[in-house]
């Protein structure tokens, strides 16, 4: 008896040993398995791009449709009808046909031509209550219709485009012009026959919807090139590029289309570029006050300037880690701004001023002016750099810097480099810079991914700057730290497999000996 269970204990141990050694196998192999890194990452990318698919699908919206008045019943929607039927309750789905009469139940026929989703639902509504007034008829649009238009003419490629019944003419042919596109003069010809001419200008302009229409399955667009576009610059309310109508000149471009004259306009200091129209092309024009009721004549391509008061100020710019606006120059990433000055003016009262420039990306503390001196005769004299402390300028109240801006001067705002931490199982633990808008899973894929040998679960903790946990589907903050946590069962033993190897490998030994000296 004693025997046997001496027997029983070495053959478990041999088993346990075994095992152990069959874990620290499977870990010398997992690079080759194929749930490998580099496969796990192929199919990640498999799944993202048809998720991009999934996203850029055009899916219309039936809950949107419902509640629109303007939503026509189109051929290929569907619709559910429920109802109580005495004690018994009915459903049907309903398909409209290009017939447009649609069978409700047994009781009757509707023509829907014509009919908004609500005109429809009422008739519907009204036929079932008539013969089952206690039914309790609900009446919704399970999925609204899609249909395709043709879209040709002066187009980046004629197209059959994707539309619905809530699909204005804007949606579909804003993203096929090309420079040359007329936005004025977009004819569309219905199935029945029927054309009109649509402005989608006025419609942008002036909310005039009527310009910019609903399509309809059967619709053609034909979109014309546009015979006049000039732009228009400075001292105007609304500066742009605009098409012209016949008839319409420098008077209709300034008070119509530029919404008129600023404050600020120096109306006798105009410039014209005649880009086109030999052999005037590339010849400039200067016109004085009396051009703008003058109404001189405009052609098309030309470039038209009004000047401003504004222009002739003493200016100072700054550029680099600032904020942009519609009047900045974005030059790879460098923001660069114009700033009018006044005689005298101090660099603490203009950074106050124009505080709103300065974002998280700015090095408020290496900032530094680039001065020119054009009287200076040294070459090295001629320009310096002159540190600032922005920083001090805009959140010590003690402090005040006396130095005076100079006509040209160059605020150069370094950018900030902020780093993300991530920590734990991944292939290259490290940091990274940061970049806005990110969430963990982007920056766990710089760090070569999650290992999941050592990671079964995706379990995350991240934490920001001063050791707040903040939760997954948060957006990553600058200097956060990711900690992709080990947690995989097999991974936490195989790190002891083997010590209790060794350890079991004596006991089984120990125990070997003396069964055999026993048995002697």
């Amino acid at each position: 008896m004693k025997n046997a269970i001496k027997k029983r204990i070495f053959v478990f141990v041999i088993l346990i040993s075994c095992i152990s050694g069959m874990f620290a196998q499977i870990n010398a192999i997992k690079d080759k398995s194929v749930f490998s890194k580099a496969n796990l990452s192929s199919a990640n990318k498999n799944i993202e791009s048809e998720e991009v698919i999934v996203k850029e699908t055009f899916i219309p919206n039936a809950q949107m449709a419902m509640s629109s008045p303007d939503y026509l019943v189109t051929a290929g929607d569907v619709y559910t009808l429920a109802f109580a039927m005495g004690t018994t309750p009915v459903s049907y789905t309903m398909t409209v046909d290009s017939s447009y009469k649609i069978r409700v139940a047994n009781l009757g026929i509707v023509n829907a031509k014509g009919l908004s989703f609500l005109q429809l639902k009422s008739q519907v509504e009204a036929i079932v209550s008539k013969n089952y007034p206690m039914g309790g008829v609900q009446f919704v649009l399970l999925s609204p219709a899609m249909f395709n238009v043709k879209v040709s003419g002066d187009v980046s490629s004629s197209a059959e485009a994707p539309a619905w019944a809530l699909s204005r003419l804007s949606t579909v042919v804003v993203p096929l012009f090309t420079d040359y596109s007329s936005s004025r003069d977009i004819q569309v010809i219905s199935a029945d026959g029927t054309k009109k001419v649509y402005d989608l200008f006025l419609a942008e302009r002036n909310g005039d919807f009527s310009n910019n229409p609903y399509l309809r399955p059967g619709d053609n667009i034909i979109v014309s090139e546009a015979k006049r576009k000039v732009r228009i610059d400075g001292a105007v309310k609304r500066p742009g590029v605009y098409e012209l109508l016949d008839g319409e000149n420098l008077n209709a471009l300034v008070e119509k289309y530029g919404d008129g004259l600023t404050p600020y306009a120096d109306t006798s200091r105009i410039d014209l570029l005649r880009i086109t129209n030999e052999p005037e092309a590339g010849k400039m024009y200067y016109f004085k006050d009396d051009a703008i009721k003058s109404d001189i004549s405009i052609d098309a391509y030309d470039y038209v300037k009004i000047n401003s008061y504004e222009d002739l100020r003493a200016a100072m710019f700054i550029e680099g880690a600032i904020a942009k606006d519609v009047i900045s120059e974005d030059l790879e990433g460098v923001v660069r701004r114009t700033i009018h000055i006044t005689n005298g003016e101090k660099y603490s009262d203009l950074i106050q001023r124009y505080k709103h420039l300065f974002t998280a990306t700015s090095d408020l503390v290496n900032a530094y002016i680039i001065r020119t001196d054009p009287e200076s005769e040294s070459k090295l004299a001629k320009t310096r750099n002159i540190p600032i402390n922005l920083e001090k300028i805009l959140f010590d109240v003690n402090y005040y810097d006396s130095e005076v801006v100079c006509p040209n001067d160059v605020l150069i705002v370094p950018f900030r480099q902020f780093f993300v931490s991530v920590a734990g199982a991944v292939a290259t633990p490290g940091r990274f810079p940061y970049i806005p808008d990110r969430d963990w899973n982007y920056y766990v894929g710089l760090a070569g991914g999650i290992d999941t040998f050592k990671n079964a679960f995706k379990s995350v903790e991240i934490t920001d700057k001063d050791g707040n946990l903040l939760k997954k589907d948060d957006l990553i903050p600058p200097e956060a730290t990711i900690t992709v946590k080990s947690n995989n069962a097999f991974y936490k033993w195989n790190q002891v497999a083997g010590g209790v190897t060794a350890i079991l490998t004596a006991i089984s030994t120990v125990l070997s000996i003396y069964m055999i000296a026993t048995n002697q």
